[in-house]
């Protein structure tokens, strides 16, 4: 029976990936920075001093790499953006030290990345194969990126996951963005044109375990629903969704860079991003617009 090693397991996806193995009598752990993990058998790792258990690996035949500083959680200081990138880069580099110079049983990596990699995209439609451009999150992705590749030297498969926006009302960025709505401030952000590529968690976590199984899948695919829409239309949805009116202006783009600084380019920039290459690969979703997609959750 396979085993599957999950860094980053302590955090909102990793927390629906192990209720999904575990639906599917798939035994998994965790690297966590915690000496232990209530939900799951844990491995100790510290990514800053480049130290890991490795018995994290023994009798495992996939790594499910999702570790990585929160993108909006705080402010985008020189400090921040500088954590953000090493938190990816340096962890993905402790698995790939820790596994060079030993026999070990990995077969596959499945590691996340961001659409964010797109940067703004306006309504050009955005592939696998298109142009990336410089700034910080496209530096970042690609930095991430090429760490993650290094392993197809040790004979790993290596599939990476350019993720959208993940919908859950557990956290992330849906109650960020229902809370306006709720109390009757919601408003489309900017131009309110800006595309959102999304993705229900549920079908996020099923793309993670299709890349394991599917021994056929290798390299980069966008894990993004079928249906973009643009912020104005979400913002519709949701506050349908939730019984609320909207603000019939927009919010202006100032105004969030004046909140929220560099930071700001995560809901002023947009990215129209196709999954032709997924759904080629032989995956179905089960939420194919976002109003399936915001109708099943409690907000």
């Amino acid at each position: 029976m396979q085993k599957i090693l999950i860094s980053g397991g302590a955090g909102l996806l990793g927390s629906h990936l192990i209720h999904l193995l575990k639906s599917r009598s798939i035994s998994s752990s965790i690297l966590s920075r915690r000496k232990k993990f209530e939900d799951a058998h844990s491995f100790h790792w510290d990514t800053k001093q480049m130290t890991i258990d490795t018995k994290a690996f023994d009798n495992c035949s996939s790594i499910i790499h999702l570790a990585g500083a929160g993108i909006a959680d705080k402010r985008w200081t020189p400090q921040r953006k500088k954590e953000i990138l090493d938190s990816r880069v340096q962890s993905t580099n402790v698995l790939f030290e820790s596994l060079k110079n030993r026999t070990h049983s990995i077969k596959t990596i499945v590691s996340a990345s961001a659409i964010g990699i797109y940067g703004d995209g306006a309504s050009v439609w955005k592939n696998e194969e298109s142009s990336i451009d410089s700034g910080f999150l496209q530096d970042t992705c690609v930095a991430w990126e090429n760490s993650v590749k290094r392993f197809e030297e040790l004979g790993i498969r290596v599939v990476i996951l350019r993720i959208g926006v993940v919908l859950t009302p557990e956290g992330g960025a849906l109650p960020q963005m229902a809370l306006p709505v709720k109390l009757f401030v919601g408003a489309p952000l900017g131009s309110g044109k800006q595309f959102i590529s999304w993705i229900h968690i549920d079908d996020l976590s099923r793309i993670f375990l299709s890349a394991i199984e599917n021994s056929a899948m290798r390299g980069v695919y966008n894990a993004v629903g079928s249906n973009p829409v643009s912020n104005k239309e979400f913002y519709q949805t949701l506050a349908a969704k939730l019984g609320r009116p909207l603000w019939p202006i927009h919010v202006p783009a100032f105004v969030l860079r004046l909140i929220l600084g560099e930071k700001s380019d995560i809901v002023l920039s947009g990215q129209r991003v196709s999954n032709a290459k997924l759904l080629k690969a032989g995956f179905n979703f089960n939420y194919e617009t976002i109003d399936h997609a915001l109708s099943r959750f409690n907000l």
